[in-house]
């Protein structure tokens, strides 16, 4: 048998690797020298093309070990790097000692990277946390568990880690990915998972909507200096970042100090008003962090709402309008061949201007909060011959009323698109809308009404994913 295989050329050694687990590859190579060189081909090295690295002092150490002999250092395209929320892991984080000590080991880690690599690029780094439960680690997070203080602080000391890391290094990165990693991306529920098409075999099942990815409180954008001369070099050749954000920290509270009490429209607005009072003068620090990315062509932003403690009301909308405004305002902005903005609250005139001035070709709105301009400046922009647009996404849009008792009506495009609620009347419109190619062109028909509610399973699962995936329902 040994023999036969020693026979076959390299493509037909090539099938039969692809169907072998590492461990079965690992002993073929161990044979002899003849099938170690043939079994080292595309499917051995894609084993290696991602590596996942906790932000722990023994497992950094061990990895700037590696990559300074070499091995990974050679093969690693994509790097993904997990801060650990364990309260004995943010006692570490909280000793200053300990915090240069992991830094220093990333930035050996980095440099041994850049050094083996062709442009001392690398094609993406993907920043994340695990959650431990009942000791577990966790990569999706509770709503009670997201809130706490120690994911809270486990979320700034890796973002802060890694950008210092980077500013400090020669790793040059194509691809960023801040906290909103799409493999933790839960599922979007519609009808179909409750009714599914007979014809069709296998039904989606909607997953946990009560976990969610944990996100970063936007204030620790501030704290970075985004004038560093050597991270403005690691991002000069970014061409997709991708960033999920939240309410900044000083406004958080745990979930144990949330209150179902006090829900009067008054309070409500008393909170509005303390909260826009309290709202961060500079928001520029995202616009300061395009600045940097001249080349970027792919950019996503996720905006998570956090509630204010005791109050039960959602803040962060004014937090969320300045940076809009300051990113639409941005000289120089890159052209954009993708751009997906979701859970955000803005000012219309600034969601269309950002949508010119970056010449989006595949745009994705979902669960967005629009002020000021109507959503009909927004389609008919979409749909004009000069937007060059080729594809869109349009989910769950809003329009806010602020002198009205309910403030806030939904977008139900007519004749076309998907919806959730399986009991409403064809009359009343679907809440999706997606195009692609030509039909891009038609004109967009759509009318404003409340949003409706329902008991029903699908529209009940709906509402957690919103919950979870945006703050607000």
């Amino acid at each position: 048998m040994l023999s036969n295989l020693q026979t076959c050329p390299e493509n037909l050694l090539e099938i039969i690797v692809a169907l072998l687990s590492l461990d079965d590859i690992r002993n073929l190579r161990l044979t002899c020298r003849s099938l170690a060189l043939k079994s080292s081909g595309y499917t051995l090295r894609k084993f290696f093309l991602n590596k996942h690295v906790d932000l722990t002092h023994d497992s950094l150490l061990g990895f700037a070990r590696v990559c300074k002999n070499g091995g990974i250092s050679t093969t690693v395209q994509n790097l993904y790097l997990t801060g650990s929320s364990a309260e004995c892991e943010i006692q570490t984080w909280q000793a200053n000692d300990a915090n240069e000590a992991r830094m220093g080991l990333l930035v050996q880690a980095f440099d041994s990277l850049a050094n083996r690599k062709r442009d001392s690029k690398m094609k993406s780094i993907t920043i994340r946390i695990a959650v431990f439960c009942d000791g577990i680690p966790l990569l999706r997070a509770t709503a009670r568990e997201r809130r706490s203080h120690h994911v809270r602080e486990c979320t700034k000391q890796t973002f802060s880690t890694v950008i210092r890391a980077l500013a400090s290094s020669n790793l040059r990165v194509e691809t960023l990915n801040i906290f909103n990693d799409p493999d933790l991306r839960q599922h979007r529920p519609y009808i179909e998972d409750f009714y599914p098409n007979p014809q069709v075999m296998e039904v989606r099942k909607p997953d946990d909507s009560g976990s969610q990815q944990c996100t970063l409180p936007f204030d620790e954008l501030n704290g970075v200096n985004w004038n560093d001369p050597g991270l403005a070099e690691s991002l000069a050749t970014l061409t997709s970042l991708s960033i999920g954000i939240c309410t900044p920290d000083a406004r958080a509270g745990p979930t144990e100090e949330l209150s179902e009490e006090n829900k009067d429209l008054p309070r409500i607005n008393e909170v509005l008003e303390t909260s826009s009072m309290e709202a961060p003068t500079d928001c520029g620090a995202m616009s300061r962090l395009l600045q940097l990315c001249p080349l970027l062509k792919d950019f996503e932003l996720h905006y998570f709402h956090v509630r204010l403690r005791t109050r039960g009301a959602t803040v962060g909308d004014i937090t969320c309008e300045n940076i809009m405004q300051r990113l639409a305002e941005l000289e120089g902005l890159p052209f954009l061949d993708t751009c997906r903005l979701r859970g955000i609250c803005a000012r219309g005139e600034d969601v269309l201007g950002f949508i010119k001035r970056t010449k989006v070709r595949e745009l994705s709105m979902e669960t967005i909060k629009l002020s000021g301009l109507k959503y009909q400046s927004v389609f008919n922009y979409c749909t004009a011959e000069a937007a060059n647009m080729t594809k869109f996404y349009f989910d769950n849009l809003y329009e806010m009323e602020r002198r009205e008792p309910v403030n806030r009506r939904r977008v139900h495009f007519l004749g076309e698109g998907r919806r959730r609620t399986e009991w409403m009347p064809p009359e009343v419109g679907n809440e999706i809308l997606e195009r692609e190619g030509r039909s891009v062109k038609r004109p967009i028909v759509y009318h404003m009404a409340l949003p409706m509610c329902g008991g029903t399973p699908a529209h009940a699962e709906w509402r957690r994913f919103h919950l979870a995936e945006y703050g607000f329902g």
